[in-house]
């Protein structure tokens, strides 16, 4: 993997970590107890993933592997993570796209109050990168291969379009990151999914915040987003 998400991963599971995001979901309007409760959903996970892996190389964008007889080349897509990648071999026009291009879903964009801060901007900009490449063949890490990657690179983009369009029309005064999520993901969710979703929201009115379409400042413990 990348030096960037090696580091991110030996972060992740630590304590003094799961309780900066506890703090972090107060801050973003989740009741205490719902926070607590993503804490715990979180923490559940360090048995599954422990030990942790050694890492003693790093993949650097233009390294290039050869796997099954062709050579792909390693591709910096950030955005689904900080250090994504996706492997390209040009002499198929095949991509092996990870999680940055799926099938059905559209990848978990989120923000997750550390790293890059603007991970919205970061996977918009990915998304235009690969799309030069104008991919037939794509190989994501879920669901089955499909063709035409700018197809489905178009379809994600004006998702997110129509998902910016949403959250603007939610701030029109201030809100809470917790009650915008709720309308944009009005589902019941169970505490996982709920990291997710808050995370994704998160990314959205950042994103919006970066371009100076909206404000944000904290008021009673919580931050509060709002239109400028």
């Amino acid at each position: 993997m990348t030096e960037t998400d090696a580091k991110a991963g030996l972060n992740a599971w630590t304590p003094e970590f799961l309780d900066e995001m506890y703090a972090y979901y107060l801050l973003a309007g989740i009741p205490e107890h719902d926070a607590q409760e993503m804490k715990e959903n979180t923490a559940s996970f360090i048995p599954r993933i422990n030990p942790l892996p050694t890492i003693n190389h790093h993949i650097v964008e233009g390294q290039r592997f050869v796997l099954g007889g062709f050579e792909y080349e390693a591709i910096f897509t950030p955005g689904h993570s900080d250090g994504l990648i996706v492997l390209y071999n040009r002499e198929r026009n095949m991509l092996l796209s990870t999680d940055h291009l799926l099938p059905k879903i559209t990848p978990n964009i989120s923000y997750w109050f550390h790293g890059r801060d603007n991970p919205l901007k970061d996977y918009l900009t990915s998304l235009e990168k690969i799309k030069k490449l104008d991919a037939d063949l794509v190989v994501p890490s879920h669901g089955k291969p499909f063709h035409g990657a700018n197809e489905r690179i178009d379809e994600i983009a004006a998702h997110h379009d129509e998902r910016l369009e949403r959250v603007y029309e939610y701030v029109k005064e201030p809100v809470v990151v917790h009650d915008v999520c709720a309308k944009l993901f009005p589902k019941v969710l169970t505490v996982h999914e709920t990291r997710f979703a808050i995370g994704e929201t998160l990314a959205h009115l950042e994103y919006l915040r970066d371009k100076q379409q909206i404000a944000r400042h904290e008021e009673n413990g919580s931050w509060k987003y709002y239109r400028v």
